[in-house]
């Protein structure tokens, strides 16, 4: 009876360390779903150089992380030229901002609007704050508002003006009537 007991004692706790083990396993997971250190509404943002605006960033709601990281929602970013006057519009539904390096992630409708009436579409675009570009992997198109003219390719790089946009595979386009 006395080795029936000890016997029933040692798989009773032995289950229930196992059973422990897992709690804590589990528990390891959930800690590691990041929770924001801080969620602020009417985000702002801005970047200089030399005293010279570069742009600056609204969103309505940010939740800040302690990894570098604020996740955006419902942003607005305006770039800005050389002469302070605004320069570029960009609009996106969602958004990542890289505090080291002040580069930041666009996703879903970003519309991307020069003041030279060139509009840039797509679902995501990569802001590198120390190339001054705008990339992507993924389609884009770009029209011409002023000309009619549209392209539409996989991968594009482009300054922050529209002025210069090259996409890396093949690409097509063509001409939209303009009617003034």
């Amino acid at each position: 009876m006395f080795k029936k007991s000890i016997i029933f004692l040692f798989i009773f706790f032995w289950s229930c360390t196992e059973f422990q083990s897992d709690l804590l396993n589990k528990n390891k997971r959930i800690e590691r779903v990041a929770l924001p250190d801080a969620v602020i509404r009417d985000f702002s943002k801005k970047a200089y150089k030399m005293n010279r605006r570069l742009w600056v960033l609204h969103a309505k709601n940010a939740e800040s992380f302690q990894n570098n990281q604020t996740t955006l929602i419902d942003l607005n970013v305006v770039f800005y030229d050389k002469k302070q006057k605004r320069s570029t519009k960009v609009v996106a539904d969602y958004g990542l901002y890289y505090t080291k390096r002040q580069d930041f992630d666009l996703t879903s409708n970003v519309v991307i609007m020069s003041s030279n009436k060139k509009v840039l579409v797509g679902h995501f675009f990569h802001w590198d704050n120390q190339r001054e570009t705008l990339t992507t992997p993924y389609i884009a198109t770009i029209s011409n508002l002023k000309t009619g003219e549209w392209h539409r390719g996989m991968g594009m790089i482009a300054d922050k003006n529209l002025e210069t946009v090259n996409f890396s595979s093949n690409s097509v386009g063509g001409f939209n009537k303009v009617e003034e």
